[in-house]
This record gives C-alpha cells, structure tokens and sequence, in this order.
C-alpha cells in the first residue's frame, strides 16, 4: 500500500521513555504528526522508568492517542518508529523523508532537534517540568534554516493546548 501525502497508510510509532521532558517533546511530535500528516495513525510507546514522581502523557487520554507502556517489548516492524525529538514539518514525501537535523535546509518530511533549535538547546531542558513552548519568542535567532523556522512555528502553535493540558 502506497502512503498518501497526507499520510494515510503511514503507522508512526513515538518511542519515548517515562521522563518529564519526554512528555512535552513526544506532544509535541504528536501534535505535529496531526498538523502535517492528518491521516497518520500515530501511537507513543512509552518505557516505563519508575522515577517519575508526576503524571505523565494524561495528554494522550485526551486526545485518544494509543499509549503503551512497557518495560521490555518487540516494537511492531510495519511501521514508522521515532523518538520524541522527531517532528513532522512537511507532507509525506518517500524520497525526503528524514529525519534530519533542524540544522539543515534541506526539505524533509521527518526532522530532529538533537542538534539545537535556534537558541534552543535540548540539555537545558532535560528533566524540566517547563517546556520550551512557553518561551519560544526567546528562542529565534536571525539565522534559522528553514527546518528551525518550522519547528518554532509548530511549537508557538502547540503551546495554548499543551498549556491547557497541565
């Protein structure tokens, strides 16, 4: 089956673990997923730590995104597995479909922002509570490649929902 631009016959699995800032970035994959590829099905997997002391991913009860929770499991093989850091800035395209960096102007379905965002640096946000929604306007810098560009915009976007979810 041949997958559409809009994402249909495309299954996405978020493989996250049960950690405070996995839960803004795997919304924030989600929620790009739904902007981007509509017609996705999109289901987090999520390993469970032990060490949270908060909820975690309510958002998906919300929403009614599939949520697995596991400590040992065979992800399924007929579908398309990223990490929470991946986020969806384009249409389904099979010849640029990623992931790849933010840091790059290439076009690309799938993109990562491991390597930075702007003035966004993942680190400083590890373990944080905060996500980086809340102060995206701090984090443009006069240089962004187009990817970056994309993602601020998704992030400004997600903050009045995710805002509302916690």
């Amino acid at each position: 089956m041949s997958i559409s631009e809009t994402g249909r016959g495309l299954n996405v699995i978020i493989n996250c673990e049960e950690k405070v800032h996995h839960d803004w970035m795997a919304f924030a994959s989600w929620y790009s997923i739904v902007k981007n590829l509509p017609d996705a099905q999109v289901q987090i997997y999520c390993k469970r730590t032990g060490n949270s002391l908060r909820q975690l991913f309510g958002w998906t009860y919300r929403y009614k995104v599939p949520l697995i929770k596991y400590h040992s499991i065979n992800l399924p093989e007929n579908s398309f597995q990223i990490s929470p850091e991946i986020m969806a800035v384009s249409i389904y395209n099979k010849d640029a479909l990623g992931p790849i960096t933010t840091k790059s102007n290439e076009n690309s379905t799938f993109v990562s922002y491991l390597e930075g965002c702007g003035k966004f640096v993942l680190s400083e946000w590890i373990n944080s509570i905060r996500s980086p929604f809340e102060v995206v306007g701090k984090l443009y810098t006069d240089n962004l490649t187009v990817n970056e560009l994309k993602v601020l915009k998704l992030w400004e976007k997600c903050y009045s929902t995710y805002a509302f979810l916690i």
